[in-house]
């Protein structure tokens, strides 16, 4: 799976159940499989709506799996997929835009090269985190994988 920046947002905004349950206006399973959650795009809060005929092969979930059968992951990421025209189209990217996405809050990108380089960033770095984690706000990290020019 390629979407590791998706779901590494998933994941962060997670530990803060609210957060997850804000994304959604059906916060039931229902009988209709049909489910509405929000996105931000460009500031703007967009409803999407899916129903949960989920991707299978050969009897198991090709893509996210929520612990102990959670749907919500499910839904989030075929809503997303949604948005992109298609799971192919969100296998690439960085946290920081997904975050945008799911919260609709400014996030930053710190670059591990960049840190291991300059002592000075590496230090601003190491404030802004200690800042953000003081703040309760999610932090996010993913490695680059397929597809993302490394």
């Amino acid at each position: 799976m390629g979407d590791c920046y998706f779901l590494a947002t998933l994941a962060s905004m997670a530990e803060v159940p609210s957060k997850i349950e804000a994304l959604f206006e059906t916060k039931e399973v229902n009988a209709a499989g049909i489910y509405m959650m929000y996105f931000f795009i460009n500031g703007v809060k967009t409803p999407v709506i899916v129903d949960d005929n989920l991707p299978y092969r050969n009897g198991r979930l090709t893509m996210a799996k929520g612990k102990g059968g959670e749907l919500w992951v499910c839904l989030l990421e075929k809503g997303w997929a949604k948005l992109h025209g298609s799971y192919a189209r969100m296998a690439f990217g960085w946290p920081e835009f997904a975050g945008v996405h799911l919260s609709c809050v400014p996030s930053r990108h710190f670059s591990h090269d960049v840190m291991q380089k300059d002592k000075k960033k590496a230090a601003k770095f190491h404030q802004a985190l200690l800042h953000a984690d003081n703040k309760n706000f999610s932090i996010m990290c993913c490695t680059p994988g397929y597809g993302e020019g490394k």
